[in-house]
């Protein structure tokens, strides 16, 4: 079953699903950050030892449109501090409670798709540079119906047909499909890519294909 009355699909190389309206990610790291000594899942703290100390860090970010225009009034939030960009879609937040091996930036506008970016931070000025998509809805369905939607370039994705509500009870009415092609040779593609492809094997130990390194 799908969720949530507003779906954003991302066609990565196959196809690749993200939800703009909840990221099960981001949850865990909140929870990690919040309750570090009284873990409820101790698979969790085991996850988080991953990430090394809590630490306090300095980041300078820039969050542009895919044409690469700023963006200003871009909600900025790294781990206990919340900022905006400026009318240059810049943002500096100092002192933020991150870890000695991890960083999360999260990005967010009303009309675009969340952004984030993860980090491996270093003791001087973080840099960090992100491109929010539009969150423009390319079809409207009906819950309980099977649908294809496609995209210009030929790209297409099939939904069920079956969907629950935040509360996971089962969702029936209109569900709004935002989709976007990242096309892998495109330069801008790991600016586009919202999230990032971080998770742990059976022995907890991280794996990543984009966490860099400032």
């Amino acid at each position: 079953m799908k969720s949530i009355t507003k779906l954003s699909l991302f066609l990565i190389f196959s196809l690749f699903l993200f939800s703009c309206e909840s990221d099960p990610f981001e949850d865990q790291i909140n929870e990690q950050q919040n309750e570090p000594e009284n873990p409820t899942n101790p698979a969790d703290k085991e996850f988080e030892k991953n990430f090394g100390i809590e630490v306090n860090r300095d980041f300078l970010g820039k969050i542009i449109n895919k044409n690469k225009n700023p963006l200003s009034g871009v909600e900025i939030k790294i781990g206990d501090k919340t900022t905006q960009t400026n009318a240059e879609g810049i943002f500096i937040i100092k002192n933020a409670t991150v870890f000695e091996e991890f960083a999360y930036i999260k990005a967010s506008k009303i009309g675009f798709i969340k952004g984030s970016r993860s980090i491996i931070p270093t003791s001087g000025t973080n840099k960090v540079e992100i491109m929010l998509l539009e969150e423009n809805v390319i079809q409207t369905i009906s819950s309980g119906n099977e649908a294809t939607i496609s995209l210009p370039n030929n790209a297409s994705v099939k939904l069920p047909g079956d969907y629950i509500d935040e509360n996971k009870n089962a969702y029936t009415g209109d569900v709004q499909v935002i989709m976007h092609h990242l096309d892998p040779s495109n330069d801008n593609m790991n600016l586009q890519m919202p999230g990032m492809l971080y998770a742990a094997d059976e022995i907890m130990k991280s794996k990543s294909s984009n966490l860099t390194e400032c």
